[in-house]
């Protein structure tokens, strides 16, 4: 049976069940289960925090390496510290939904990364209590033996009459 036939794909951190009615984003396996530890059930207030303690510990490295005349130490943890305040609001209005209805789907969009720095990933565009959201599916890598598996993915999701974005 394959991917497609059985209306699951590979994540990163475990798998996703597609039916017509919705998406059912599970965790599986020691990455799973760390992701759900470190994230919890929504993850954004955790995560906020994480990124809000390394950026004001950053902008404090850079000032601290001012008073010791160290110029350039300064402008690497500043310039650190505004890509990761960059990527912070980028994702504001990112959700860690494990169902995604279709009725609440908007559209998704399969992107594909950059081989040897980011992962094919999909973005589920959905409406989550009346406002715009996004769940983030990032793909297995290389490593974990996931080329194609963004092509499984979207055969799986056509299959089942979701609007998927095909690259």
């Amino acid at each position: 049976m394959t991917a497609s036939s059985s209306g699951r794909f590979r994540t990163k951190t475990g798998h996703v069940d597609v039916s017509p009615e919705s998406l059912h984003i599970a965790r599986t396996g020691l990455r799973g289960r760390t992701a759900q530890v470190l994230q919890g059930r929504s993850g954004t207030l955790r995560t906020w925090l994480l990124y809000g303690g390394l950026i004001a510990a950053l902008l404090w490295l850079g000032w601290a390496s001012l008073k010791v005349d160290s110029v350039p130490l300064a402008a690497v943890s500043w310039s650190m510290a505004a890509w990761m305040a960059w990527t912070l609001v980028s994702v504001r209005n990112f959700s860690m939904a494990p169902v995604v209805s279709r009725q609440a789907a908007t559209r998704i969009e399969a992107v594909r990364g950059w081989p040897g720095m980011t992962r094919d990933r999909l973005i589920v565009h959905f409406d989550e209590d009346g406002r715009p959201a996004r769940r983030f599916i990032l793909m297995p890598g290389v490593l974990q033996n996931g080329r194609g598996e963004i092509d499984r993915a979207i055969a799986t999701l056509q299959a089942q009459d979701w609007p998927v974005e095909a690259p």
